[in-house]
């Protein structure tokens, strides 16, 4: 039995996203869903006068599903023009998606506030692609 791809790409650059994201994606093997999600975690400092001070951070994510495993991507982002969405469309490119596709996800998917699943792709076994914005799909041939 082959083992399981996990893998989690966290240089937080889309510039190295881009450069590295090709290899790890290939060893997904069949491709099967595409996410862009996000999530909270709290961070920390000791200030000077020696208390831990405490706050939010909100990040966002790529999940990428295969029949061998899954990768996880920081460094992309979506919903504005700027190289976050610009690293974004060139994985999507990379998953397959034509270039309009992945460019209608990459710079116009919404952006939330609160975590979770802003957009979902699937791949499906006929070829088809549906495209899940807040519970509106989308088909592509």
């Amino acid at each position: 039995m082959a083992r399981k791809v996990n893998y989690r790409h966290e240089h937080y650059t889309s510039a190295k996203v881009v450069k590295y994201a090709p290899r790890h994606i290939a060893r997904l093997g069949k491709l099967h869903t595409i996410e862009g999600y996000r999530w909270r975690s709290q961070r920390s400092f000791l200030g000077e006068s020696g208390q831990r001070n405490y706050w939010e951070n909100t990040h966002e994510r790529v999940r990428i599903r295969g029949k061998n495993g899954q990768c996880l991507f920081d460094g992309v982002c979506w919903g504005y023009p700027g190289s976050g969405p610009q690293a974004l469309r060139a994985i999507l490119m990379e998953c397959g998606l034509s270039k309009a596709t992945a460019e209608s996800v990459a710079f116009h998917a919404p952006r939330h506030d609160e975590p979770g699943v802003d957009w979902k792709i699937e791949l499906n076994e006929d070829g088809s692609v549906h495209i899940h914005f807040n519970d509106q799909e989308r088909m592509v041939a």
